[in-house]
């Protein structure tokens, strides 16, 4: 004989459809903040926010006892995020090398512990004289940014006396976040030998110390270097 259904079964069975669609609108809903989350606050946090630098250094010409010199900066972003850079700027620093052909011996430990900088040590025919030759801000406040796939290119053109120098060393400095609502303007100082610098400078509101606040929002300070020979090898 066929099982009549009841008025209570019909109520059981709406009854347990409704908490089955009540549970699949929780899951929905838990997934969808979890793909938030996920997406536009997690993995942000943890992508690199550097630019992509090339620089060139490149020997375009002599004039007047003068050798000029072309140095090409690209950036381009290539983070699927908008990245600030509140600082870009080069320094070129000429280097001639000493007479001395025999291996110096040196105590390699005290020479490091003297260093002020990134200075350029060597065994054979050391550095005997550096010279900031080459020098400019790109970008020096706040309100730069980067979209992505966004590419600048900068050219400048600059001399250095002839048989003065054996290289020159470019070096393009920047420093970036995603959080510019945290930065002021940076703060720009110069070493004793004339090397520019720039450090972050955050807002009242930020309540930590700047390497705090770099480790936790993935900002700070990179670099490209490049160097090229003035004399060409007989």
């Amino acid at each position: 004989m066929a099982k009549r259904t009841t008025q209570a079964d019909r109520s059981s069975s709406k009854f347990s459809r409704e908490w089955i669609q009540l549970y699949i609108f929780i899951g929905a809903t838990l997934f969808g903040a979890y793909q938030f989350v996920l997406k536009d606050i997690i993995r942000p946090a943890q992508e690199p926010t550097a630019l992509d630098i090339s620089a060139s250094l490149v020997n375009v010409g002599e004039k007047d006892g003068l050798i000029l010199l072309r140095t090409q900066i690209t950036a381009r972003n290539p983070t699927k995020k908008r990245v600030y850079i509140p600082a870009l700027w080069y320094t070129v620093t000429a280097y001639r090398l000493s007479k001395t052909l025999a291996a110096v011996n040196r105590d390699h430990t005290s020479i490091l512990e003297s260093l002020g900088g990134d200075e350029f040590v060597s065994t054979y025919a050391p550095v005997d004289m550096a010279e900031v030759v080459a020098q400019q801000r790109i970008v020096y406040t706040n309100t730069a940014w980067w979209d992505p796939d966004d590419k600048t290119n900068d050219e400048f053109v600059f001399a250095v006396p002839k048989n003065k120098f054996d290289f020159v060393m470019l070096r393009v400095s920047y420093l970036h976040t995603r959080f510019q609502s945290d930065i002021e303007d940076p703060i720009w100082t110069a070493s004793e030998s004339g090397v520019w610098g720039a450090q972050f400078v955050l807002k009242p509101h930020v309540k930590m110390d700047v390497e705090q606040w770099q480790a936790s929002t993935s900002s700070g300070y990179n670099w490209y270097t490049t160097a090229l020979p003035l004399k060409m090898a007989k």
